[in-house]
């Protein structure tokens, strides 16, 4: 994958997001549709995993060496890691959209969905890009 090709789809990628979220405040989905928060968590995770992909993977010098699951390993703590970032900024902007008691089952489904994401991410450029192992797994 070029990088012109890559920069056309990461763009498509974060307008879809920005399009999906824009509506999502206008037409208060997140408020009225339980699921909403779901695919953009994973849409989320796919993104961050772009970004990832982007300044650290495409060239394979980073990763020079490394076994497939160890980078798996990175895409997807790196998403969950900013995903806790992200919950920590909601929660001192107070932002949530949860109540008390089911702020801890959707902080964690958050975190699951952005790992979805970022396991779909690395399926899709795993068999391009990443160093490829003779008996790997993944």
């Amino acid at each position: 994958m070029n990088n012109r090709r890559f920069i056309l789809l990461f763009a498509a990628l974060s307008a879809l997001i920005g399009l999906l979220h824009l509506l999502a405040v206008k037409l208060w989905l997140y408020w009225t549709l339980w699921w909403f928060d779901i695919p953009m968590h994973i849409l989320g995770g796919l993104w961050l995993s772009a970004i990832i992909f982007f300044f650290f993977v495409k060239d394979r010098t980073f990763f020079a060496g490394v076994s497939s699951r160890l980078i798996f390993s990175f895409f997807v703590v790196t998403a969950v890691s900013i995903g806790v970032f992200w919950e920590i900024f909601e929660v001192i902007a107070d932002a949530t959209m949860v109540s008390k008691e089911n702020y801890a089952p959707d902080t964690l489904s958050d975190f699951l969905f952005d790992a979805v994401g970022a396991t779909i991410f690395y399926f899709l450029v795993k068999r391009q890009l990443l160093p490829k192992e003779p008996n790997s797994r993944l």
